[in-house]
């Protein structure tokens, strides 16, 4: 989608790494998916920085192209839609190994990318969903609160990405998908530790690749500051805590409209504290010195 906006962003893109197989290989929402939603938001992202359109408005499109990804593609979760888990030797080898798995892949990746980019973007001038831009509460966007905490604490961090992060609300388009508090946790992790997938070459990707999926099925990686490494530790102890990665299952709600989703979040205490869990564990993976000395758990 950068390629087609004629607008790369190096951090954007070193970022969103790590939402492959449904955030770090989880089995959640499938990166196609996450990432359409960044592009939209990306496509977007002038007029969010201008004031033209408003988060809610985004938020709705997004919305809008997950129903689509579902409806033409049957699901949006990896581990469904591949029936193979990453975090094990078996599953990787049943997924690598096995040719219509992989090309299945691709062709969700070009359907998705031709979607989004061969039609014109829709105008948002009616901003789909504003109603509750009035409300006097400060509105609280999990994904883009989770990178400003990072950002405040570390350093670390990005305008855009916390700009159109607010696609990733509610689970994906408030669709009850991938928690966006740990999705922005990931990101971060991505910022600090990430490469740059445009400058590294063919072979330095797929060394990569290799190394972060093989880290995925190790026991043992602490002190690793690899991305895949980091990644799995934070998504592994966020479903110990919370028992699921996605929205639906911590929120108990599924959400039909943005303003129904801030009415919620602003009195729910369990949504305060995922956020500033995934923020914390993110910083203090930031903050510890990963090169030489274990990460505190």
């Amino acid at each position: 989608m950068q390629d087609a906006l004629n607008d790369a962003d190096d951090h954007v893109l070193r970022a969103a790494t790590g939402l492959e197989g449904g955030c770090v290989a989880s089995g959640s929402t499938c990166g196609v998916a996450t990432g359409g939603a960044l592009g939209i938001g990306l496509s977007h992202d002038g007029a969010l920085e201008r004031g033209d359109v408003t988060d809610s408005a985004v938020l709705a499109l997004a919305g809008e192209f997950m129903d689509w990804f579902k409806k033409s593609h049957g699901n949006s979760k990896c581990r469904e839609r591949n029936g193979v888990d990453f975090h094990t030797l078996t599953g990787q080898l049943k997924y690598f190994f096995s040719a219509h798995k992989m090309i299945r892949c691709m062709r969700l990746t070009g359907t998705t990318l031709n979607h989004l980019t061969m039609a014109p973007l829709p105008a948002l001038t009616a901003m789909p969903g504003a109603e509750s831009e009035n409300n006097s509460c400060e509105k609280i966007h999990c994904a883009r609160r989770v990178l400003e905490l990072v950002r405040e604490r570390t350093g670390v961090g990005n305008d855009r990405l916390e700009r159109i992060s607010v696609v990733l609300d509610g689970g994906v388009g408030l669709k009850g998908e991938l928690c966006g508090a740990l999705a922005a946790s990931v990101m971060a992790i991505n910022l600090k530790f990430g490469f740059d997938i445009r400058s590294t070459g063919y072979s330095g990707n797929v060394q990569r690749f290799l190394l972060g999926h093989l880290n995925l099925i190790r026991k043992e990686t602490k002190g690793s500051a690899e991305i895949f490494a980091l990644g799995k530790t934070i998504v592994d102890t966020f479903k110990d805590r919370y028992g699921s990665v996605d929205c639906l299952n911590l929120t108990g709600i599924s959400f039909d409209s943005e303003h129904r989703f801030q009415t919620f979040m602003a009195d729910c205490d369990t949504c305060h504290g995922i956020i500033e869990h995934s923020a914390g564990f993110a910083v203090e993976l930031i903050e510890t010195s990963l090169e030489d000395s274990p990460v505190k758990l």
